[in-house]
């Protein structure tokens, strides 16, 4: 069903939150180790502090889920009409990092804004893992890449002259990482 412009973005944006505020992380160390990870290590959901806590794979586990977390918050806000995708991806990175079922603490968003990216700009979305993939791989730090990808990100949308609405919600996923 598709709605008018307006309400289909309402619409989009309550859904994205809605799927961005599934706690993958917590739910995952819940089941496996019946703990609160926001107990946990760094105290984060997200998939860094899950592969702290259950191991590597777990920690890839969480990271795809989330990914596709962001990726199918865009296409469902595409299905009813999301004027511009950026406000799908801006509501589920908002629900990764603030999910109301957790007490608004969760994630820091990074995963479910690359799925969403992914999903508007594959190319950008490229970029911003190459960087991340650079940073890591050259200093054996996940912090630097992820720093250096939140970087690249709004760059690429620049050099490759993307439209308004991409650099928009480029730039409003970054600034709603560093809030988180």
């Amino acid at each position: 069903m598709m709605a008018r412009p307006p309400l289909g973005a309402l619409l989009a944006g309550v859904i994205a939150y809605g799927v961005g505020s599934v706690p993958t992380g917590y739910l995952l160390v819940r089941w496996r180790r019946g703990a609160d990870i926001r107990r946990l290590g760094s105290g984060s959901t997200g998939a860094r502090n899950v592969g702290r806590q259950l191991g590597p794979g777990w920690a890839v586990l969480a990271a795809v889920l989330d990914v596709l977390k962001g990726a199918l918050s865009v296409a469902v806000g595409r299905l009813v009409g999301a004027s511009p995708a950026a406000v799908p991806m801006l509501a589920v990175v908002a629900g990764h990092i603030w999910p109301v079922s957790l007490g608004f603490a969760g994630g820091r968003g990074i995963t479910p804004a690359l799925g969403a990216v992914a999903m508007i700009d594959p190319v950008t979305a490229g970029v911003t893992l190459a960087a991340c993939a650079t940073g890591w791989l050259a200093t054996g730090r996940s912090r630097v890449g992820i720093a250096l990808g939140i970087v690249a990100a709004p760059v690429a949308t620049s050099v490759l002259r993307r439209g308004p609405d991409v650099r928009a919600g480029v730039l409003g996923a970054v600034a709603l990482i560093a809030a988180g």
